[in-house]
């Protein structure tokens, strides 16, 4: 179950992003991939609210990522009014001069991604944030590679993987040319050959019509 609900963080620092979510496994979860990365923390970005539907009879959807009410630095609250995305800071100002940033925090965690599964079938992983998976995070960010281990396991377990691995693909390095290789035989010799190549070809052609 998916709406307009986001998550927003309220955090001491007004330096950080409130659109900053922080999420965890449930401790309590049967699900393979919340038992890979139990107790670890995951940063998301922009993050929507993310349900388990429990008037579902046919699909079953465990929670894969929540927030924690019990962390006091990432209290969260739920919001649907896009200011709080166009200008976080000040949409979080104006919660704390009304007086209501007290009442507006979560004090239950909230989901925002979840395995889905068919009869003992796995089926898909819906996360409510994809810029986790963005070249940006995927390049910069602190925990890049605890993201791209969380997608990978998703995938190992829709894929029914005896084992989720979730490990990084081989990097490949850059070669370099030493600067004591003589660089010229790559670059002027084979050009000195093309002319003679094409000058030969050219001479050819001309003696052949003189004939």
């Amino acid at each position: 179950m998916v709406n307009d609900d986001f998550t927003t963080t309220v955090l001491s620092d007004e330096r950080i992003d409130p659109n900053m979510a922080i999420a965890f496994t449930p401790s309590d979860s049967e699900n393979a991939i919340s038992k890979q990365f139990k107790g670890q923390l995951v940063q998301l970005d922009t993050v929507r609210v993310v349900r388990p539907d429990p008037e579902s009879n046919r699909y079953k959807a465990q929670v894969l990522l929540q927030t924690d009410p019990r962390q006091q630095q990432f209290r969260t609250i739920i919001e649907s009014n896009l200011i709080a995305v166009s200008n976080p800071l000040a949409w979080r100002n104006a919660l704390i001069r009304s007086g209501q940033i007290e009442k507006r925090f979560a004090n239950d965690p909230v989901p925002v991604a979840v395995a889905v599964s068919e009869n003992g079938k796995p089926r898909m992983v819906v996360f409510g944030d994809t810029e986790f998976l963005a070249n940006r995070a995927q390049n910069e960010g602190e925990d890049k590679e605890l993201l791209y281990a969380l997608f990978v396991s998703s995938l190992e377990w829709m894929a029914e993987h005896e084992e989720l691995g979730g490990i990084r693909p081989r990097e490949s390095s850059m070669y370099a040319i030493s600067k004591a290789v003589d660089t010229r035989r790559m670059t002027v010799l084979p050009g000195w050959f093309m002319m003679l190549g094409i000058f030969g070809l050219g001479t050819g052609i001309w003696l052949s019509r003189r004939r």
